[in-house]
């Protein structure tokens, strides 16, 4: 205040003493000289006064203004009245001029004072904090303390940021610390708080009361109270409870004198209550201790907002559920005030009834007005940061950076807080794609010329670990108002994937042009539009028309009519390409110079989004040599029937013979299709007496097949184009079932006789069952090499990620939730990983505890996302219900396959329903199911609403390969995959369908003993760390190497890494005296495992040696066995596994 009024005395005081030289020298002897000065000549004299506040330059300026007053108004005023009139203007502009220009100084120098105390409170708010306040880095060290930290802890500044924070923390709330700093918390988000003991710098320890907010540069701004005083009151009232009646004064001491709120109330058996308040409490809430007895007067003067959050803890108490809870919570004092409390409760029942209520009430007021400015600065500072989607950089005029956010970080690698003041080229580092020259940074060429530079392409961002991005960037000047350049702004994105489009639209491109090439080469190609003339004909299409491309363009195929193929053909043939159907057939043409070609022609119609063709391309294979050697067969067939019209006797006694025979024969006539004979075999295998079939046709035992199928089937033989037809039917047995058959047929004229058809009719029901299990024998095989072949390639894909989390999460604290969450994901695909090898080996997979209402989570989150949103799921689980023992993988599958399939019943929608429950088996159900037993199991049951298993098919739905859903929907082997996952868990099947309503698949799993003492899963603790040792890691994949040296590293290893195993050998060589173990692959190109372990035992015999690798053959881990390897490590695998593996081998002698 002494500043701020400063203004006003100095100009007030100068213009006093102007005034007063003003009066004496208005009657100076001068004035014989001039006449009298008039006031209006202090004017400017004044003014100088007032504006600059200075006694010395006020006196100075009124006396030259008097002068110059004497010198100059006697010749410009002339008559005295006019003078006065003059001097007395002049004075009450002094007086009115003075007083303003007064005023307007005050009000400039209140305002600098205001502004300069305002920058102060603000400036030293952090230091006059009497909260204990920190910035914390996300390594664990202080960045900052303010003074109300060192003077509670006794340490200085320097001491504190100098040692990590875990040093000061007492050694057993150390783990609960490090545990609150992993925990994953959103920027800017949930204030958090716990509590924990710090060392004073005189050895003792005081209790802190914690609770801070996440940075975006994961920095930690926290606040700090320190509760021992309330710890010690805890303790008190504790030990005062088991002390006896002579304690108590010193108890109500404690109780009166505790800066902290306590209020005890304790209601008896009869439900009498009584209270006993401590004055701080009543401080606190601005209350009488006559007030303090009013029933609920702590629930009125608790903000309403408030009693909305501590209604449920106070329903909990009085339903007996809790005893115990804190919160923060305001109380609305009487003169209208609001004080922030740190309020907790605590109840326990008194051992003659009734109980008693203990609660503690902490002033956190000020607490919370920095948490909530620090909160909305936070949250002000993350939504600029997180609203920008590309990376942003930045700089000063010095082109040192100012600024990075969070996209910049992850693409450049440095956290801005490290990147703060650095030079832009270190943080930003970039080359030319190309050259893998250095490239230009766009922030030194704007700062160069002050113009924004463009999008720069072909560059690549060198990020602070080495990794490598594709980016294009542009930059601008940062100015004021006044146009000045304040700095850089640098804006870049990662272009990886428009890359990865562009190479790939390249590939499509060049792909389709080969394809062009090479069809071009081998088919005669040609275009047209919907009106069928022709846009396009390749070299193929010319040379075999003998047409120029020239003549041929624009016109229609009529112009290359042979006249061979009636008009019904042609108008057959435009009705099925119009109606967006592909067309083939064989197609007889006349070339140029009059010659007939044969082509076996495909065309296919192209449609436009409306569903009308466009266009029609037309693929055509010249068969005239073909068609040429079938006329020429035709010819020699008409020779043969006349040779077989000579004949015709010994056909007769043919069929005699051929009514022996144990396959089917039979004669039919052409115009009716009627049998005319049949022999024993045919009567065998249809179940009919040869009177019957004598009165029956060819379409009476084949399924499916009409009059004009048949006369259209054999109408190349009746033509003469064929001499024999070989057909595959089903034909129907005189009981309704049908069997494959294999039927050749001929057509024949006896010699005076009418033509006729016979047919020669083998069963191959056996021989089909016979090349289906061939086949699926084959199919099961290729998909178990398939299976695991994958599972190799996966497992190689998959164990960096899991050995490279842990790293990842001592790196990011602050993300343990994503990591977590990749883990998960990453194991889950390792369990299907081992499903796959499981499918491939035919081996078991591990049988842990399984919680069916998990599985059935699981699966629930999965239909959500990825199902129809016609299909309604309903979900229901029993309570309390007992695990099963098995492969959580494999359980999930089945549920997944039954879900698939109820999907796939229900097209257009419906219900599905997942149920789990306890049962009990009894005899006479189990009697009525395959494979079922009495017992205790847990059901999983899949319900649809589809259409159903036809009756006829229920019994097949478990057989390998069968499907009704075609070949290119389904493979036949989810519901036999199913059983085989159930039976192996020493469960059965039961299935209920009824066509139209829908199918119902219950899985019975056997419950585990609830009685048994559960196994408890321990958790993976710290990995294995070495001395320094040396370990040779051998593996082909790029990525294994890379993730197991920063691994190794990481767990204090000396790591050596081979590309195979001649390069194993070589560095093995190497550093023989100082290796210690050998970790190898065993599948690798040029020099494998086994190769490599032969010559490594011939170099160093005694060295312990770990393989690894997805997949062992039985004779490989022979082999392994006699190269004295005894350790394995299994892919995919942890930091921590590999840790353990290398504790084995270090042990070993």
């Amino acid at each position: 205040m002494k500043d701020a009024s400063r203004p006003l005395r100095l100009p007030l005081l100068t213009a006093f003493v102007a005034v007063l030289l003003a009066t004496l020298l208005r009657w100076w002897p001068l004035d014989t000289l001039g006449g009298r000065v008039p006031w209006v000549t202090f004017y400017p004299a004044v003014i100088i006064a007032a504006l600059y506040g200075g006694f010395l330059p006020g006196v100075i300026a009124t006396t030259l203004s008097g002068v110059a007053a004497w010198l100059v108004v006697p010749h410009l005023v002339g008559a005295p009245v006019i003078k006065d009139v003059v001097d007395s203007v002049g004075l009450l502009a002094f007086v009115l001029t003075g007083t303003a220009v007064s005023a307007l100084a005050e009000a400039r120098w209140r305002s600098q004072a205001h502004e300069r105390q305002a920058s102060l409170e603000r400036d030293q708010m952090f230091n006059l904090s009497p909260d204990m306040l920190c910035l914390a880095t996300p390594d664990g060290f202080f960045r900052r303390v303010n003074p109300a930290f060192t003077r509670a802890l006794g340490w200085s500044e320097p001491e504190l940021l100098a040692r990590p924070i875990l040093e000061f923390i007492h050694p057993e709330d150390r783990p609960a610390t490090e545990r609150e700093f992993a925990r994953p918390t959103a920027v800017g988000g949930e204030i958090l708080q716990f509590e924990n003991r710090w060392q004073h710098r005189d050895g003792s320890w005081h209790w802190l009361s914690w609770r801070y907010v996440t940075q975006p540069d994961r920095h930690r701004y926290a606040s700090a109270r320190d509760i021992t005083t309330y710890k010690q009151a805890q303790e008190a009232l504790a030990r005062a409870e088991r002390e006896n009646a002579t304690e108590q004064a010193r108890i109500a001491f404690i109780f009166q004198t505790i800066p902290i709120g306590i209020a005890l109330t304790r209601t008896d058996a009869l439900g009498r209550e009584s209270r006993v308040i401590n004055e701080a409490h009543l401080r606190l809430c601005g209350i009488t201790r006559a007030q303090a007895d009013e029933p609920g007067i702590f629930q009125r003067l608790t903000h309403p907002d408030d009693r909305l959050r501590q209604a449920p803890f106070l329903s909990s108490v009085a339903a007996g559920d809790c005893v115990h809870y804190a919160m923060d919570k305001r109380y609305v004092r009487a003169d209208g005030s609001v004080v922030w409390v740190l309020f907790s409760f605590h109840r326990r029942t008194l051992p003659a009834g009734g109980f008693e209520d203990l609660t503690f009430v902490v002033d956190i007021t000020e607490r919370k007005r920095v948490e909530d400015e620090l909160r909305q600065s936070q949250e002000k500072l993350a939504v600029t940061l997180q609203s920008i989607g590309d990376a942003v950089l930045a700089t000063d005029t010095n082109g040192r950076v100012s600024h990075l956010n969070p996209v910049g970080e992850q693409l450049t690698g440095w956290p801005m807080a490290e990147a703060l003041g650095r030079p832009v080229g270190e943080v930003f580092r970039v080359i030319n794609e190309e050259t893998r020259e250095p490239a230009g940074i766009p922030v030194e060429r704007v700062l160069a010329t002050g113009m924004v530079q463009g999008l720069a392409n072909h560059t690549l961002l060198i990020a602070r670990d080495g990794t490598e991005h594709p980016i294009a960037d542009s930059a601008a000047p940062i100015r004021d108002a006044a146009q000045n350049t304040l700095g850089v702004v640098l804006v870049f994105h990662d272009v990886t994937r428009q890359r990865e489009a562009e190479r790939r639209i390249a590939a499509l491109l060049q792909e389709s042009k080969d394809i062009r090439t090479a069809l071009d080469e081998h088919s005669i190609v040609a275009i047209t539009d919907p009106q069928g003339r022709i846009t396009f004909v390749n070299d193929q299409f010319c040379t075999i028309s003998g047409y120029p491309r020239e003549a041929l363009l624009g016109r229609d195929h009529r112009m290359l009519n042979s006249g061979h193929h009636p008009k019904t053909f042609i108008r057959d043939l435009w009705n099925t390409i119009l109606q967006g159907r592909v067309w083939k057939g064989l197609i007889k043409n006349r070339a140029k110079d009059g010659s007939y070609y044969w082509t076996d022609t495909t065309i296919v119609p192209f449609h436009r989004a409306d569903g009308r063709p466009y266009q029609f391309v037309a693929v055509r294979t010249d068969i005239t040599a073909r068609m040429q050697a079938e006329e020429e067969l035709h010819r020699l067939n008409t020779e043969l029937e006349h040779r077989v019209e000579e004949r015709t006797a010994e056909i007769r006694q043919a069929l005699a013979t051929l009514d022996a025979t144990l396959d089917g024969a039979f004669a039919f006539a052409p115009d009716t299709l009627r049998f005319t004979f049949v022999n024993r075999g045919a009567m065998r295998q249809l179940g009919y007496t040869r009177e019957e079939l004598l009165g029956m046709k060819l379409t009476d035992i084949e399924r499916n097949a009409s009059e004009a199928d048949v006369r259209r089937a054999i109408e190349p033989l009746r033509r003469g184009e064929k001499s024999v037809l070989t057909f595959s039917r089903n034909h129907r047995h005189k009981d309704g079932h049908e069997f494959p058959v294999e039927m050749n047929l001929q057509h024949v004229t006896p010699a005076g006789g009418a033509p006729r058809f016979i047919a020669i009719v083998r069963d191959v029901t056996e021989r089909k069952k016979a090349e289906q299990l061939a086949y699926r024998s084959q199919r099961l095989e290729s998909l178990g090499t398939l299976a695991g072949g994958v599972a190799h390639d996966l497992n190689n894909a998959l164990s960096p990620i899991l050995m490279g989390i842990e790293m990842i999460r001592m790196q990011h604290p602050a993300e343990a939730g994503l990591i977590d969450l990749l883990q998960t994901s990453a194991k889950r695909a390792a369990d299907m990983v081992r499903q796959l090898l499981t499918f491939a080996r035919g081996a078991e997979g591990a049988s842990v505890p399984v919680q069916t209402s998990s599985l059935l989570r699981e699966m629930q989150k999965i239909i959500e996302g990825t199902f129809p949103k016609n299909v309604q799921l309903v979900v229901r689980a029993g309570q309390d219900l007992p695990p099963v023992s098995g492969d959580p993988t494999q359980l999930h599958q089945v549920l997944l396959n039954l879900c698939v399939n109820a999907r796939d019943a229900m097209p257009n929608g419906g219900t599905l329903r997942l149920e789990t429950q306890a049962v009990t088996v009894d005899a006479t159900f189990a009697s009525s199911l395959p494979d079922a037993r009495p017992g205790e199991f847990v059901t999983l049951r899949v319900t649809d609403s589809g259409t159903g298993i036809p009756p006829e098919l229920i019994d097949r739905i478990f057989d390998p390969f069968f499907t009704t859903k075609g070949p290119d929907k389904g493979t036949g082997l989810g519901l036999s995959t199913v059983l085989g996952i159930v039976r192996g868990h020493g469960g059965f099947i039961q299935v209920y369908s009824h066509p139209a309503k829908g199918s119902a698949f219950t899985v019975y799993l056997p419950a585990l003993d609830t009685r048994a003492t559960p196994a408890v899963i321990q958790p993976e603790g710290a990995a294995f760390h070495g001395t320094g040792e040396s370990i040779l890691f051998v593996d082909d994949e790029p990525a294994m190497r890379e993730t197991a040296r920063v691994v190794l590293q990481r767990l204090n290893f000396k790591p050596i890494t081979a590309t195979d195993g001649a390069d194993g050998l070589i560095r093995a060589a190497e550093h023989r005296d100082s290796i210690r173990a050998v970790i190898t692959d065993l599948h690798m190109p040029h020099m494998d495992g086994l190769m490599f372990l032969r010559a490594l035992r011939r170099m160093l015999p005694n060295v312990a040696v770990a393989v690894i690798s997805g997949r062992l053959e039985e004779k490989e881990t022979e082999e392994c066995r006699s190269l004295g390897v005894a350790t394995y490590l299994d892919k995919p695998f942890t930091e921590h596994q590999l840790g353990e593996v290398l504790r084995t081998l270090l042990a070993q002698k």
